[in-house]
């Protein structure tokens, strides 16, 4: 009767092994295969009968193999009050193709603590690790993207800048020049103001890392409203008066005479 209930025990565990979406083998301590799961096959293309009696290590890449066998010596040996351990490697298939597996590894011990036999439930990832990588690569590609784009962004604000810096000082010289008539002066004026606004911001360029990283920090200083609109106006007054326009500038009484903030920006 012991017997019988035994035979049951392990056909119906069989049955569950059978069914199984995973691969689950059974090995000794010499690695020896003493039963492999039909989904052996249907993963790797290997027929289960075929491993049965050889080395589970065929399954393995043979880069792979040293490691693995390595990890789980190891674990034999330093924890023997323990029974599970996972494991990750890379095996061949039948066809030569790269597959990768995660495992649910289980040490069965006899009553001296001996390792007598191993049971895997390995789970094929292949598609989740080809994502992964896929993903890294478009993360790297990304990131190289970001890389040029700020090199590009800092070379190009480099060149603008450096003739702006010599429009800026000239305009400062023509601007404290006494010989200047008054409508000459107001035009230099507007250079003046134009090429310093032009100039602040081809600085923000430079700051475009500090932007990207959310570190760009406000320059916060005592300005005039009214100054501030009527210098922003004077920017476009080439255009205006090109095209016949009329621009007026209104600000509420209510504005006070000073504010705290960055003028430039």
């Amino acid at each position: 009767a012991a017997l019988e209930d035994m035979r049951r025990s392990e056909e119906r565990y069989r049955a569950i092994a059978d069914r199984s979406e995973d691969i689950i083998i059974t090995y000794s301590y010499d690695s020896i295969v003493t039963y492999a799961s039909p989904a052996l096959e249907r993963i790797s293309g290997i027929k289960p009968e075929e491993m049965v009696g050889t080395s589970v290590n065929r399954l393995l890449h043979p880069d792979d193999v040293a490691p693995t066998v390595h990890s789980l010596l190891s674990f034999i040996r330093d924890h023997p009050d323990r029974e599970f351990t996972s494991l990750r490697y890379r095996g061949i298939d039948k066809y030569g193709q790269q597959r990768h597996y995660e495992t649910r590894t289980r040490v069965v011990r006899d009553a001296e603590g001996r390792c007598i036999e191993v049971q895997d439930v390995a789970r094929d990832v292949t598609a989740t690790r080809r994502l992964e990588e896929e993903l890294r690569a478009a993360l790297e590609s990304a990131e190289s993207a970001n890389q040029a784009k700020g090199e590009f962004l800092a070379n190009m604000s480099h060149e603008l800048r450096t003739p702006l810096t010599s429009i800026v000082g000239f305009a400062e010289l023509l601007r404290g020049s006494e010989a200047l008539p008054e409508e000459e002066r107001r035009q230099v004026e507007r250079i003046a103001t134009g090429s310093e606004a032009l100039l602040s911001v081809i600085n923000d360029i430079l700051d475009y890392s500090k932007l990207e990283a959310g570190a760009l920090e406000m320059d916060a200083r005592p300005f005039d409203p009214w100054t501030l609109a009527h210098t922003s106006a004077e920017l476009m007054e080439a255009q205006r008066a090109a095209k016949r326009l009329k621009l007026a500038i209104d600000i509420d009484e209510a504005v006070p005479e000073a504010l705290m903030g960055d003028e430039g920006r």
